[in-house]
């Protein structure tokens, strides 16, 4: 008992310092999982905006894409901290993900604007765009796979 009274202010001392630490790194854990979850919903948006606008040409769908593209490209720019695993790796391919989309989204307006103009660089334009689309699928599956 005696040596519980002589350290008892440092143990006290040592088991804050403890909780703290496993405090620290359980907000840091659930904040990079919300950077996870608001980019991937992001992504889903402007995954669904793209494919609206795809298929029928108005301007409010096109601003609706523009504007789910620049959220993703916000959303993209996220840190995570070394908690998670592949950290650097899901960061580089977010960002990736981010550049393919908004070349995805120029070669499909550059696309419907061949497509109006009845220019018969529309073939290609569309093959690039449909390019474009399988590696933005590509990429965020392996996203995807990065988390399992």
């Amino acid at each position: 008992m005696e040596i519980i009274n002589k350290y008892k202010w440092p143990l006290i001392a040592i088991l804050i310092f403890i909780a703290g630490i496993f405090f620290l790194g359980y907000y840091f854990y659930h904040s990079d999982i919300n950077k996870l979850e608001n980019f991937i919903e992001s992504y889903k948006k402007f995954d669904k905006a793209i494919s609206d606008f795809s298929t029928n040409e108005t301007l409010d769908l096109q601003n609706e894409t523009e504007n789910s593209l620049i959220d993703l490209g916000t959303k993209a720019n996220f840190k995570i901290s070394s908690l998670i695993k592949n950290d650097k790796v899901a960061m580089d391919t977010a960002r990736q993900i981010a550049d393919l989309s908004g070349q995805e989204f120029e070669a499909l307006i550059a696309f419907k604007m061949e497509v109006k103009n009845n220019e018969a660089d529309a073939q290609e334009l569309a093959k690039h765009y449909n390019d474009l689309t399988s590696q933005r699928k590509a990429a965020y599956a392996a996203f995807l796979k990065l988390g399992s």
